[in-house]
């Protein structure tokens, strides 16, 4: 059962008239189940997710420095095998992945660079392996492939 509210009774009392005027009050308006809530716009929180091209050319620069004395000490722990050709641009291709994917800055390029030259690498030795190397024309100063 209802009651009526003290405020009321006391300008009322209990009467036929405070049930009219109690019944008849205005509700307070509720918000519908409908509507999403709007959310404030943050601003200044962007992130450009790409690489610095110069970080990337020093990153480049580093890793062609380092690139065959870690691929020589690779060839010498991996046993040989049919693996052993393909183990140095394995582990160093896993290796600059984690570091493009995980990596910040600096060393996201340096994993990028990795990645390319190791990518390449297996492409150009695969298809090597398939058309035989006399179709081949490399002109690497280095010997990497």
């Amino acid at each position: 059962m209802m009651k009526l509210p003290k405020s009321i009774i006391s300008k009322y009392g209990i009467t036929k008239k405070a049930w009219s005027v109690f019944r008849h009050r205005k509700t307070t308006k509720t918000r519908s189940v409908n509507t999403m809530p709007r959310h404030r716009r943050r601003f200044g929180h962007r992130s450009s997710g790409g690489v610095n091209p110069m970080n990337m050319v020093l990153a480049s620069a580093l890793y062609g420095a380092i690139r065959q004395p870690i691929g020589n000490m690779i060839q010498g722990v991996v046993p040989s095998g049919t693996l052993s050709g393909y183990a140095d641009e394995a582990i160093l291709g896993v290796t600059g992945y984690f570091l493009a994917k995980k990596g910040k800055g600096f060393m996201k390029a340096l994993g990028m660079s990795a990645l390319v030259v190791e990518s390449a690498s297996v492409g150009h030795q695969v298809t090597a392996g398939y058309l035989g190397t006399s179709t081949m024309n490399t002109s690497s100063a280095t010997g990497w492939y």
